[in-house]
C-alpha cells in the first residue's frame, strides 16, 4: 500500500485553509450524503419486496386453505413455493437488520478536539473521518444489496413456480 505524503500545516491560525482542503471536504461530505440516500433507498426497496412476500404468502395460504392440494406434485410445489417465499422474507429482514451508520463530522468531537487547531487541521480531520465512514458505509450498502437480491430472486422463483403449476394444471387438465 502506498504511503500517504506527509501533511504539513501552517501553524498560523489566522491564515485561511488551502482551497483544496475545502473542496476535498465538501466533496467528501457530498459523497457520504449520496451514500446515506442510497442506504435509505435500499431500505425502501426492501419494504416493497417484503410487502410482496407477505402478499404472496397470504394469497398462497388462502389458496391452500380453500382448496388443498390433490396430488403429491402439487403438495411438493406448495412446499417449495412456501419455502422460497420465506427465504424472500429472510432476505428482507437481513436487509433491514440494523447496522451502524455513522455520518461525521461530529460536533462534540470537533469542539473538544479541534477547538484551538487551525482551519486546515480541522478540515483534514473531517476529511479523514469521512473517508473511513465512506468505507464502512460501503460495507453496509453491500450487505443490504445482497439481502435484497436474495429476496427478489426468491420472490421471482416462488411466483414463477406457483404460476407455472397453475398453467400446467389448466393446460393438461389435471386436478
Amino acid at each position: 500500500m502506498a504511503e500517504r505524503p506527509e501533511f504539513h500545516v501552517n501553524p498560523d491560525h489566522n491564515t485561511p485553509a488551502h482551497p483544496a482542503a475545502r473542496v476535498v471536504t465538501e466533496f467528501s461530505v457530498s459523497a457520504v450524503d449520496r451514500q446515506v440516500t442510497q442506504l435509505a433507498a435500499l431500505d425502501l426497496k426492501a419494504s416493497f419486496v417484503g410487502a410482496a412476500a407477505f402478499a404472496l404468502i397470504g394469497g398462497f395460504l388462502v389458496t391452500l386453505v380453500t382448496k388443498p392440494p390433490t396430488s403429491q406434485r402439487l403438495e411438493d410445489l406448495a412446499a417449495v413455493t412456501f419455502l422460497l417465499s420465506l427465504l424472500a422474507l429472510g432476505g428482507v429482514f437481513y436487509s433491514w437488520w440494523p447496522r451502524a451508520v455513522d455520518v461525521p463530522p461530529h460536533p462534540r468531537g470537533l469542539r473538544e478536539v479541534h477547538w484551538n487547531d487551525s482551519e486546515e487541521v480541522v478540515l483534514r480531520a473531517v476529511a479523514d473521518q469521512i473517508a473511513v465512514t465512506f468505507d464502512n458505509l460501503k460495507a453496509v450498502e453491500t450487505k443490504k444489496a445482497r439481502g435484497l437480491k436474495i429476496s427478489i430472486v426468491s420472490i421471482g422463483a416462488a411466483t414463477t413456480l406457483g404460476s407455472l403449476e397453475v398453467l400446467l394444471t389448466i393446460i393438461v387438465g389435471g386436478p
